[in-house]
């Protein structure tokens, strides 16, 4: 199971009030984060980049921080490079749903 997590930060105004800027999501959170197959449960961290684009520091230090404790936490540039990572630590048998 796994989901889209947005993370960052805006300035808003509410009715009537003067304009507030407010953070969501921790610095350098991943863009998708999980619970993975059974029967581990291991959380899942997936970090989405585009071309040569490199992580941030604060990105780099989430997925140490998490792999450190377990997670499977990986930078992929494409749905390709996902799967070969997944594979390398679940293996290749699909779950079922």
């Amino acid at each position: 199971m796994a989901w889209r997590s947005n993370t960052g930060a805006m300035r808003i105004r509410g009715i009537g009030q003067r304009e507030r800027f407010v953070r969501f999501g921790p610095v350098g959170q991943p863009d998708i984060l999980g619970i993975g197959p059974p029967p581990d449960g291991r959380a899942i961290l997936v970090e989405c980049k585009r071309g040569t684009n490199p992580l941030t520091k604060h990105q780099q230090r989430f997925l140490d921080l998490a792999c450190s404790h377990g997670a499977f936490a990986v930078c992929v540039h494409s749905v390709d490079e996902l799967e070969v990572a997944w594979k390398r630590v679940f293996g290749s048998e699909k779950q079922e749903a």
